[in-house]
């Protein structure tokens, strides 16, 4: 999907089948509520690529799933404001941690008066480099979770690293 601008008044689901890669470049999106997912737990992989998206809500929470074994989710130059919560869950307990998350250049925000922030777990790599997170106020974490959780040069928000 590439080039596409769009808003969508209600909740919002998209579902990617197991084994497929999604790639959004250029997508400016506007929901409510956004969730992705991707399959059930299994031996095939699905990749999520995110370049230059740009998606928001005036009330909601943006919650990303995939739980196949060898899933990824790259993120690049991206902007996500989301005054509910921003979420990501790539992998699942019981596999062999090769699920991962990169993210570079990117704008996280999550300002609600009712925040649940931003949780990003991969079970596998989780890597971070060059990104800004913004949450209510300077005590709120930005929480980071992987088997291995690299973090570099990114700011504003607290980040924590913590490995699974």
């Amino acid at each position: 999907i590439k080039n596409q601008t769009g808003s969508i008044g209600v909740d919002c689901s998209l579902k990617i089948p197991n084994g497929t890669t999604v790639q959004m470049q250029n997508v400016q999106l506007t929901t409510r509520k956004l969730v992705i997912e991707a399959g059930e737990s299994g031996e095939t992989q699905s990749h999520l690529v995110l370049n230059k998206v740009r998606w928001s809500s005036s009330d909601g929470g943006l919650q990303i799933t995939m739980q196949p074994n060898y899933s990824t989710l790259t993120i690049k130059d991206s902007q996500f404001d989301y005054p509910l919560s921003i979420g990501a869950s790539i992998g699942v307990l019981d596999d062999d941690h090769q699920a991962s998350i990169d993210v570079q250049t990117s704008q996280f925000t999550s300002k609600g008066k009712n925040s649940e922030g931003i949780q990003l777990v991969a079970l596998g790599n989780a890597n971070f480099s060059n990104n800004d997170f913004y949450l209510n106020s300077p005590e709120d974490i930005a929480l980071i979770l992987g088997q291995t959780c690299t973090l570099k040069n990114n700011s504003h928000a607290n980040q924590r690293c913590h490995a699974l």
